[in-house]
């Protein structure tokens, strides 16, 4: 990969593979130099694309956004030289212009609705998974029938027509039960929309007003910037020509980033005009994953790590019985053991992700990160024939450097099938390569007169984000 830094892992469709399997493994990660020009206003505010973009406002409006061209520059300097002396490396060539963009989400209604609902937009918890939600008037069996009439994806096209069973697995968010008189939520994770979502690290829940069916634009922007954790939005509303089905499109013009979609609540009260349940069906879904600004910071050196090489063996004294059981295991500093199976598969790859693997059970320890692992049979003496003695070589990645010996306890656990020797079982640790970090100490982050603690050179996203969310 050619001047593309760290690029996603290639993906692979087997499907007419007959026999085996077809990895990828990244052998080397990209990186890339990437730092952001932030204009800013005799203010101090930064200049944003809403303004730039419509030419602060004048009447014969000229797009600037992403107008400047900025050309990079590589240059070198020893570790004493603070300013003045630096060496010219290489031509970086030109900066790329990223521009926001903002979240804008789609209120469909079909022709046929009457009556009224309210919106809530919920920031209290992580969402892990963008969710489109279809909530609507459900009596007797026809909460089966409306299972099958609503398209949970993003595509208004595919409204109707879709089988019961293309939402196998799709889940409730809420209300009552299916079949019941009343308002019922239908909804399920989206496959592949909006990745993992962004935290709402203590962020607030509230709902709007009652909002009439055919409730203008105006009316449910007024709506949502009355809710005291939504700051702007612009609304949109159209009537389809063909079959009179109502869009609401809402663009999030200050609340910036990957948000929550919005959430049907029924109405309150009993008024005719907006308190009087929602006669069909309300589907919200994203239509463009809301981006900030990105900023890389990478810690660096030009001289490539050594990764930390260790070795699970596991035996039994010579010259009879198997291994069997499991074994606990755990890296110091970690806040928990793990049990590892005396036949546990190397990788992920090979227990098919149910959390089996040495590898997997590594990585749930809160100090390690990720590692790779590879498995091989041993004989524990000369004749062994039983096949249940192995090896497990585990390179780390994250931590990297010198790594402490994993520690290993095997009471309780592994045993000896032997008659008389149960607790002669064993699992060696052996440092096979010594892990070599260029990189040491500690950074600082600092954003207009806050800042952050000092933060480790390979500090854990956990560990950056939490420290970029506190004011200091």
């Amino acid at each position: 990969m050619i001047n593309t830094g760290n690029v996603p892992t290639l993906r692979v469709n087997s499907t007419n593979v007959t026999n085996g399997f077809v990895t990828v493994n990244e052998l080397l990660s990209g990186a890339s130099n990437e730092f952001t020009i932030e204009p800013k206003k005799a203010s101090g505010a930064p200049v944003k694309d809403v303004t730039s973009g419509s030419n602060f406002g004048a009447a014969d409006p000229i797009d600037f956004s992403g107008g400047d061209v900025f050309f990079t520059e590589l240059w070198s300097s020893g570790t004493d030289v603070l300013d003045g002396t630096h060496t010219w490396t290489s031509d970086g060539g030109v900066a790329s212009y990223s521009p926001v963009l903002y979240e804008i989400q789609r209120l469909y209604l079909p022709s046929n609705s009457t009556g009224g609902f309210r919106l809530k937009f919920d920031q209290t918890s992580d969402f892990p998974g963008k969710v489109d939600q279809v909530c609507g008037y459900v009596s007797g069996d026809f909460g089966a029938g409306m299972r099958g009439k609503v398209d949970f994806l993003d595509s208004v096209e595919a409204q109707e027509g879709l089988a019961p069973s293309a939402y196998d697995g799709q889940t409730w968010l809420g209300g009552g039960n299916e079949g019941s008189f009343g308002y019922e939520c239908f909804g399920g994770t989206r496959a592949g929309g909006g990745g993992q979502g962004a935290p709402r690290l203590g962020g607030e829940s509230h709902t709007t007003a009652n909002i009439t069916v055919n409730a203008s634009a105006l009316d449910v922007k007024n709506a949502l910037e009355a809710l005291p954790n939504i700051e702007a939005v612009d609304v949109s509303y159209a009537i389809d020509s063909e079959d009179g089905s109502m869009t609401y499109l809402v663009t999030f013009t200050h609340d910036l980033g990957d948000l929550p979609l919005l959430q049907y609540e029924s109405p309150m009260g009993s008024s005719s005009s907006s308190g009087v349940a929602l006669s069909s069906y309300l589907n919200v879904s994203e239509v463009q994953e809301g981006h900030t600004e990105v900023q890389t910071v990478t810690t660096d050196a030009d001289i490539g790590f050594i990764r930390e090489v260790q070795t699970l063996t596991s035996g039994v004294p010579c010259c009879n019985g198997q291994a069997q059981g499991f074994f606990n295991v755990t890296l110091p500093g970690a806040d928990s053991w793990v049990r590892i199976a005396y036949n546990a598969p190397a990788e992920a790859r090979h227990s098919g992700g149910n959390g089996t693997s040495v590898q997997e059970k590594l990585q749930s320890l809160s100090n390690v990160g990720r590692v790779g692992v590879t498995r091989q049979v041993m004989k524990a003496y000369s004749n062994d024939t039983s096949s249940s003695h192995f090896q497990w070589s585990v390179t780390f990645y994250d931590p990297v450097g010198d790594v402490p010996d994993l520690m290993v306890a095997t009471a309780g656990g592994l045993t000896n099938s032997a008659p008389g020797k149960t607790s002669s079982a064993y699992v060696d640790v052996n440092e096979v390569t010594k892990g070599i970090s260029p990189l040491g100490g500690t950074f600082t982050l600092s954003f207009g007169d806050d800042y952050t603690d000092d933060l480790d050179f390979d500090a854990s996203n956990e560990t950056v984000t939490d420290w970029c969310m506190i004011k200091r």
